[in-house]
C-alpha cells in the first residue's frame, strides 16, 4: 500500500508540473493540426511555432488534453477495484424449507465455493455433495428474481420471479421431472462479512403443490 500511493504521489505531481510549466510539458512535437474532417495537415516550421505559442498563451476553456498515460491509469484504476470485488472466496450455506399439507420438511447444505457481485447483482457457486454425486450450483439474485443452475448428476435451469410462473424440467438419471414455479417474495442483505438472500416459492407438478422457502448465507473466508 505504501508504494502505491507514493505512485501516485508521483503521478500528481507530474501532473502538476505540466500545469504550473506548460512550456516543459507541451513541446512543440507534442500536437498535431488536423483538418474539420480529421484529416491531419502538414504545417510548416513558422505556423508551427506560431500555433505552439497560441497553445501556451490559450485560457484553460479554449483547450481541451487528451492524456492516453491519463486514460490508460483511469482504466487500471477502475480494473483494480473490479477485481477487488469481483470473485471473494466464501462459506455457502443452504437451508430449504419445503412445506406440503401444512408438514414441513428442512434441508441444508454446506459447502465451500465463491461470492460475485456486479453491481446490484449478486452470484454464487458452490458444489453440493449428493447421494448420487456431486451438482454443482450457481445461484444467480437480484431485485425481484432469483435464477439457480444445476449441473452434474441432476441438471436444471429454475427461475423464481416474484408474481411470475416459469416452468423448467428437472432432469436425472431416472427422467425429466416437469415443474411450474411460481416466486414470491425475494430479500437479500450485503454485510461486510458476507451476504444473506431468502426466498419464498411454490413448485408444482400437475395437481401437486409445494410451499417452499429457500435461505442462503454467505460468509467471506
Amino acid at each position: 500500500m505504501k508504494q502505491l500511493r507514493w505512485f501516485w504521489i508521483g503521478i500528481m505531481l507530474l501532473l502538476w508540473w505540466g500545469v504550473l510549466f506548460p512550456e516543459t510539458a507541451l513541446t512543440q512535437d507534442a500536437y498535431r493540426v488536423f483538418d474539420e474532417q480529421g484529416m491531419e495537415i502538414e504545417v510548416s516550421p513558422e505556423d508551427r511555432e506560431k500555433i505552439y505559442e497560441q497553445l501556451l498563451q490559450a485560457e484553460p476553456s479554449e483547450v481541451t488534453y487528451k492524456s492516453f498515460l491519463w486514460e490508460w491509469l483511469q482504466e487500471w484504476k477502475q480494473d483494480g477495484e473490479k477485481e477487488q470485488v469481483m470473485k471473494k472466496q466464501a462459506e455457502i450455506k443452504v437451508t430449504g424449507i419445503t412445506t406440503i399439507d401444512n408438514d414441513s420438511m428442512m434441508t441444508g447444505t454446506n459447502a465451500t465455493g465463491s461470492f460475485e457481485k456486479r453491481e446490484s447483482e449478486y452470484i454464487l457457486t458452490y458444489a453440493e455433495d449428493t447421494e448420487d454425486g456431486v451438482v454443482e450450483n450457481e445461484v444467480f439474485v437480484c431485485k425481484d428474481l432469483v435464477k439457480v443452475s444445476k449441473r452434474g448428476v441432476v441438471n436444471a435451469d429454475m427461475v423464481f420471479e416474484t408474481g411470475k410462473k416459469h416452468a423448467f424440467e428437472y432432469q436425472t438419471r431416472q427422467g425429466a421431472i416437469p415443474f411450474v414455479a411460481s416466486g414470491g417474495r425475494i430479500r437479500y442483505n450485503e454485510k461486510d462479512c458476507g451476504f444473506f438472500t431468502e426466498f419464498d416459492y411454490t413448485l408444482a407438478v400437475g395437481d401437486f403443490v409445494q410451499e417452499c422457502n429457500m435461505q442462503i448465507e454467505v460468509v467471506y473466508v
